[in-house]
């Protein structure tokens, strides 16, 4: 309900809210103070008269009740039903489970939370329903141990009981539950939950009970509550390890698993930590709707009663107990280096307890950072702290710090923000400095307040003299008034009380659907009964399908909103003649203002007509559409698709998962099982009726890709498995590793493997089979009678029943024999640091030339060039050149977060679709170079240089129907138009073209229109635009387990387009790439390389469940790729959420929050820029070096102020950039 008041100009719209509660719940809730501030913030309290019909009242928006008893909640569901707009707070049947705690904390248990920040379970409990008699047995049967608290069942009673021995117990009565009394350090912290907020304070509770004690006291303590010591510990001077309050993240996770699962937005959690353990917590109780301690009026009012008009500041508000929370995370370097990143040097953690370092003055017991390797005043150690802080609060800094190295007199330590705002220069703001004279430790102290956002905000120290190391113990910032680190993100104006899908259970029949194309029935029933609705009383049947897109619909225009992202879940089945199974899939049909079309698939499943099954999915539109259908097609003709329920949900954003722990992970150590045969064939068995024999005559050496991860190791036996009297292609040595494989470690693979009696070229593959699922470990093609490396990589994200390795391939009769096969996990961080090094360095050993770096001299010349001794210059890296790049779609550019985040963090683009044949003429004649014309003005107008992907694709099942109709005469015509009208339209627009893509897994035009075909597609191209650099483009050529494009295969591919007069100037690998390794990838573009072409990967991306392995799989190709000199350029096939062609690859969430895949992408490219700072010297120069890119210089005369931009640019000899000042 609306109800204005006032003039036009000032009219409030103002949620009215009917409240039914108990004479002692409302004076304590609805205070005057909580009336008027409501009052004002357009929330008006309306008291719900029991005596009438609550549907006669009202109307209201909200109602809010705490009233017991089965009459109530009756008129209270019964309510709900006939008012579906109207938001319960809260559901009677959500509140009635917290009422009994037999069931109360089932939700708690089952959860079973646990991650980096602690565990979170339940006591161990007991339920007595009669005899107290009986209370001794069942106590010693259930295992708990005494002391035991005892509660009544129903829990509308804060008393509770505490009983230190058996007898006693027999005193009690039931109904009750018994819970282990867990010691606690006499401190509960409650936990309050109000709609999406989350407040904790701190109360005593009962005092631990020691051993001794337990031993020498008897009976059974009763107490009115369980925090009835004192009303409030939040001034107490406790233990830290008492006191401290259980981390927010936790408590946030916590509470959102539990909204959603008790389904209650207004109930506190009592919970416990376990004395003498740092992150072990336990749920006793849950109540609903209790006094909201730690919420001022305001605060309830505004949290639960969402008003529209909140600002980014009225949602910081105060958090009470929380105002001592550490903006800083891993504050005290206890987790290593996490989180922390240095600036252009190294660091390393000196443990607690190990001494001290380099004759600082003391062993502080506790560990602390070193920063080394330090060349410039500005390098140190950062922290981007920008999700932590809000602008308008006042912040305190506290940094324990030291100086260790040769520096005379004093020298300083600075305290330093680096601010980067969007499309805009980066700035610095000074904070505090600490002067040092000596070794030991000093605090630096000091303060800093945002009046505006950045779009990120670097806390970083730095300053001592170069040579020196910068030592640092502990890093606070706090603000009091300012640690609710809310989102200032606009939510979601959906709510789950809104119904996108009307009539979801065919409750109404077929009101709101309709068929597409064929006709709809409501059943309750057919088959004689034998299919029937798994949930409701009907479903719906699509019949008399006569093409494959026919279905059933409903029309959801205005019910979904731009750029919020949904999830459709849907029960499907099939039925009819020859229906045994096929994909039924969800799609959405949007039609935009200018009438543009488009057809979003959002899921797809395998149907049988045996059972119901699950079609799931998710959707994000981009732009409002005039018109949007959702609706399901997909199986054969004549078959008809049956829908029991379909829904739409504004999906809940999960929690990000932590990242993945794993135990005693030892790198670089082989899990196969007498892997030098020593012992025979201990340990291996053959995978069929096969034979297998030890033999000897393999290479001693380990294979060259796993001798770049293991280092120098020892030699192999020179013993090898030979598998004889194979009658099938998977015949082979196995081994079973399924305890020795740990999840989410990434695994490389690598043997020597060779063939005999082969009458042709045969495959050989590492396989692994994980319960009913095939992995490729690794492929390679061996045509002659030698060793032939194999190596691949594979991680496992799902725990498996059963893992086991085998090696296979070759055509039955042909001998097989295996050498030296290792499995071990790299550590692909070791590998990030020798990249590093490598990316760095002046000259490569292997190359003898200067890559992404260059030596620079800035050379002031002018009539104030005598005052320029000394003065101080800073030096800022705006954008490094080198080519990082996105796939970007036309639908993508209505969305202007995504626009946002592509124009500021990517310099290339390539068009997923809009380019491709099948795109622009996907009719014979009807041409459409509108989305490409969109595309490629939008890269033009912000300086995106783009790909053109691709002119052809050689994959048949990408061609189009009525090209593959044509006779040989009109295709060849046909690709005629297509090259001139293309090159034509888009002259000197492309820089590269993809000319035919795939040519090593297709050959469609080869076979229509014979070998020459393909040279001569590059040869019309560069006729037809001679400026674009034209490229293979092809996939798998990288990572080992493909051979029919391995980089041998790609080579002789290439070499053979050469040699056909083909002028091929670039060399694609797309990257689709599972569970890259840094050497197998380098080992292939080391083996391209030889070619002389630039290479550039295309199209890459990479996938896991966890945000934090997916980053460390791209950090991988990045790095890969940035350290090897004959790659020019790394694009991304997509970067956003619902709009990539693999799922868990996105680098920002679909409502467009940054993940950590994404994070560590801005983090690469941060690191890949140049800055420094100094003097200029008596020649009247600056020297540095730096990445090639844009820079900005500022220096200070005497006068003025002076900044300048100036570009570095690829070259072996030092770049002299002359400054007239």
């Amino acid at each position: 309900m609306v109800v204005a008041h006032g003039s036009p100009q000032q009219q409030m719209k103002l949620v009215v809210v009917g409240y039914a509660l108990t004479s002692k719940k409302t004076k304590s809730f609805l205070q005057p103070k909580l009336v008027g501030l409501a009052r004002n913030k357009g929330i008006l309290f309306v008291a719900i008269d029991q005596s009438k019909p609550l549907s006669d009242q009202g109307p209201f928006d909200i109602v809010l009740h705490k009233l017991s008893g089965s009459k109530w909640s009756r008129i209270l569901e019964d309510y709900r039903q006939t008012h579906p707009h109207v938001a319960v707070l809260d559901p009677p049947d959500a509140i009635q489970q917290v009422y009994n705690r037999q069931y109360m904390l089932e939700e708690v248990a089952d959860l079973n939370l646990s991650d980096s920040y602690g565990k979170v379970g339940v006591p161990r409990q007991l339920v007595i329903e009669k005899d107290p008699s009986s209370i001794s047995d069942a106590v010693d049967k259930a295992g708990l141990s005494l002391p035991l608290v005892a509660k009544p069942l129903v829990a509308k009673s804060h008393e509770l009981s505490l009983a230190y021995d058996m007898v006693s117990l027999q005193k009690l009565e039931p109904p009750l539950v018994l819970q282990e009394f867990i010691n606690h350090g006499g401190v509960l912290f409650k936990v309050f939950i109000v709609g999406e907020a989350v407040k904790v304070v701190r109360r005593f509770s009962l005092p631990d009970v020691s051993k001794l004690e337990l031993s020498n006291n008897a009976g059974v303590f009763h107490f009115p509550r369980v925090s009835c010591v004192a009303a409030s510990a939040e001034e107490a001077d406790l233990d830290p390890s008492v006191g401290e309050l259980p981390p927010r993240p936790l408590l946030e996770r916590l509470a959102k698993e539990l909204r959603r699962r008790l389904g209650l937005r207004l109930f506190n959690l009592d919970i416990i930590r376990e004395h003498g353990t740092k992150d072990r917590y336990y749920v006793i109780d849950i109540n609903y709707f209790p006094e909201m301690k730690g919420f001022s009026a305001s605060s309830f009012a505004r949290r639960i009663f969402k008003s529209n008009s909140q600002s980014p500041k009225e949602n910081r508000e105060n958090t009470g107990s929380y105002d001592a929370i550490n903006v800083i995370l891993n504050h005290d370097f206890s987790e290593e280096l996490h989180l922390w990143r240095t600036n252009c040097c190294n660091a390393f953690v000196v443990p607690a307890g190990s001494g001290n370092y380099k004759g600082t003055a003391e062993d502080v017991g506790c560990s602390y950072a070193v920063v080394t390797n330090r060349t410039e005043c500005w390098q140190g150690l950062e922290q981007d702290i920008t999700s932590r802080i809000s602008a308008g609060c006042d912040y305190t800094v506290s940094a324990c710090v030291g100086v260790s190295g040769t520096f005379h007199g004093s020298t300083d330590v600075l305290a330093t923000l680096r601010l980067v705002y969007q499309n805009a220069n980066t700035d610095y703001l000074f904070i505090s400095k600490k002067s040092v004279m000596g070794e030991g430790w000093h605090m630096l102290e000091g303060s800093f307040s945002l009046s505006t956002m950045p779009d990120q905000v670097v806390f970083y120290l730095e300053g001592p003299s170069p040579g020196s190391d910068l030592l640092i113990k502990s890093v606070i910032i706090t603000s009091p008034g300012c640690t609710d680190y809310e989102s200032s993100r606009p939510t979601s104006s959906c709510t789950d009380d809104e119904k996108i899908i009307v009539n979801a259970n065919f409750d109404y029949s077929l009101n709101s659907w309709s068929g597409r194309g064929c006709k709809v029935v409501c059943l309750d029933c057919m088959a004689d009964a034998n299919i029937n609705p798994t949930s409701g009383k009907y479903f719906a049947s699509a019949t008399e399908r006569k093409q494959s897109w026919n279905g059933i619909q409903q029309d959801i225009t205005g019910r979904v909103k731009r750029k919020l992202a949904y999830e459709m879940t849907a029960i499907v089945r099939l039925y009819g003649h020859n229906a045994n199974s096929a994909d039924v899939r969800g799609t959405l049909w949007v039609q935009a203002a200018d009438n543009r079309e488009q057809y979003i698939g959002i899921a797809k499943v395998q149907a049988t007509d045996k059972d119901w099954v699950q079609l799931q999915g998710k959707f994000l539109l981009n732009d409002s559409p005039s018109k949007a259908v959702i609706f399901l097609e997909g199986p054969p003709p004549g078959t008809d698709i049956l829908l029991n329920s379909l829904v739409v949900n504004h999906v809940v954003k999960p929690l990000p998962p932590p990242p993945p722990v794993v135990e005693n992970a030892v790198f670089g150590v082989n899990i196969i099982t007498n892997t030098h045969l020593n012992n025979g064939t201990n340990g291996w068995f053959p995978l069929g009726n096969c034979r297998m024999s030890v033999q000897t005559g393999s290479p001693h050496i380990i294979p060259p890709m796993a001798r770049d991860s293991l280092g120098s190791r020892e030699n192999l036996s020179g013993r090898y498995i030979a598998v004889t009297n194979r009658t099938e292609t998977w015949m082979g040595p196995a081994q079973v590793i399924t305890d020795k494989v740990k999840l989410y470690l990434t695994y490389q693979v690598s043997a020597w493997v060779k063939v005999r009696h082969a009458s042709g070229p045969q495959n050989v593959s590492v396989a692994l089979g994980v319960d009913d699922q095939w992995v490729n470990g690794g492929q390679v093609e061996v045509s002659d009678d030698q060793w032939h490396e194999i190596g691949g990589s594979f991680r496992i994200e799902k725990q498996a029943a059963k893992v086991m390795v085998y090696v296979q391939g070759p055509a039955a009769g042909v001998d097989l024999m295996v050498a030296g096969l290792h499995i071990f996990p790299v550590d692909r961080h070791a590998r990030f640091n020798h990249l590093k090094r490598q990316t760095d360095k002046l000259s490569f050993q292997r190359y003898d030339l200067q890559i992404r770096k260059r030596d620079v001299i800035l050379k002031f010349s002018g009539s104030d060039t005598v005052h320029l001794l000394g003065t101080s210059v800073r030096v800022r890296q705006q954008q490094n050149s080198f080519p990082f790049g996105s796939c970007i779609c036309r639908t993508n550019m209505d969305n202007e977060d995504f626009n946002d985040f592509f124009v500021k963090n990517f310099n290339w683009a390539v068009f997923g679709n809009e380019l491709k044949w099948y795109s622009t003429e996907a009719q014979r004649g009807k041409f459409n170079y509108r989305d490409a014309d969109e595309l490629l003005d939008f890269c033009t107008r912000h300086n995106i240089q783009v790909r053109g992907h691709c002119i052809f694709w050689e994959v048949e099942s990408t061609v189009q129907e009525w090209i593959r109709s044509l006779n040989n005469n009109d295709l060849m015509a046909a690709l005629q138009n297509r090259l001139s009208g293309l090159l034509t339209r888009y002259r000197g627009k492309f820089k590269h073209y993809d000319v035919n893509n795939e040519m090593m897994h297709g050959s469609y035009y080869q076979e229509r229109l014979g070998k020459d075909i393909w040279a001569n597609m590059f040869k019309k191209a560069h006729q037809l635009d001679p400026s674009a650099i034209l490229f293979v483009n092809d996939y798998h050529v990288e990572d080992g387990c493909d051979t029919r494009s391995s980089p041998e295969k790609y080579i002789e591919h290439i070499l053979d387009l050469q040699d056909q007069g083909a002028p091929v100037g670039g060399i694609g690998i797309q990257g689709h790439i599972d569970c890259p390794v840094g050497p197998i990838v380098c080992s292939a573009l080391d083996k391209l390389s030889i070619l002389g072409l630039p290479i550039w990967f295309t199209e890459v991306d990479v996938s896991s469940n966890n945000e934090h392995v997916r980053a460390d799989d791209l950090e991988v190709m990045l790095r890969e790729s940035f350290a090897h000199p004959a790659v020019e350029g790394v694009v991304l096939w997509g970067f956003w959420e619902l709009f990539m062609s693999r799922e868990n690859a996105h680098l920002v969430n679909a409502e467009g929050e940054l993940n950590e895949a994404g994070k560590r992408y801005l983090a690469l490219k941060q690191e890949w820029l140049s800055h420094a700072h100094g003097h200029i010297d008596d020649q009247g120069q600056f020297r540095f070096r730096g990445f090639h890119g844009s820079y900005e210089v500022d220096f200070v005369t005497a006068s003025k102020k002076i900044t300048k931009t100036f570009v570095v640019d690829k070259g072996d000899d030092a770049l002299v950039i002359s400054i007239d000042i």
